[in-house]
């Protein structure tokens, strides 16, 4: 039943700083173990998977068991009362990069019949804000996420995704793509 399943949610901050520690708030029920797998994912690759993860066709598995920079477990405290718990994980320092996190109740990392999440995030010091200018385009800002400072001669992608919907093929595809270099007051 519902009631006595395992059940797992994991929440990371979108963007983090390199080379300082950060955390995961992962919340859970009846689970006595949680297993972490850590792996750095271009972001392009991310693209081309992440619906995939969502299904139950191995892909999960897949990622658990490739090229993976740690994998880690921890105790949980499972008071058998059948209610979600939640509690604060701390991530290895990584450096620069895109990152997905899998989580699992077994360390096999299957999703038939045990409980896994997955969480993607980047290590980066650059932060951006996106507002409509006066013309009504669309205007990017970067600045680095600790001083709030902008940032000069950034070399910025910007992509125009289109899904499926609108197909009816289910699957997401770039419609146009600009690059651009920030000014000296950090907007695109």
């Amino acid at each position: 039943s519902q009631l006595d399943s395992k059940s797992f949610n994991v929440k990371v901050e979108s963007y983090n700083l390199p080379d300082q520690p950060f955390r995961t708030l992962l919340s859970y029920k009846n689970t006595k173990e949680v297993y972490f797998c850590l792996i750095n994912m271009p972001i392009d690759e991310w693209r081309l998977i992440s619906d995939n993860l969502y299904k139950n066709n191995g892909v999960f598995e897949k990622l658990a068991r490739g090229s993976r920079l740690s994998k880690w477990s921890q105790k949980l405290n499972d008071e058998g009362d059948l209610q979600n718990h939640s509690l604060e994980i701390e991530v290895p320092v990584l450096p620069f990069g895109h990152y997905l996190l899998l989580v699992s109740s077994n360390d096999q990392f299957t999703t038939v019949n045990d409980a896994t999440a997955f969480a993607e995030f980047t290590i980066t010091e650059m932060s951006f804000q996106n507002r409509t200018g006066v013309y009504g385009n669309q205007q990017f800002m970067v600045f680095e996420r600790e001083s709030g400072q902008p940032i000069k001669d950034v070399k910025a992608k910007i992509s125009y995704y289109e899904y499926g919907y609108r197909n009816n093929d289910g699957k997401q595809r770039v419609v146009k793509t600009e690059n651009y270099t920030t000014d000296q007051n950090g907007i695109v």
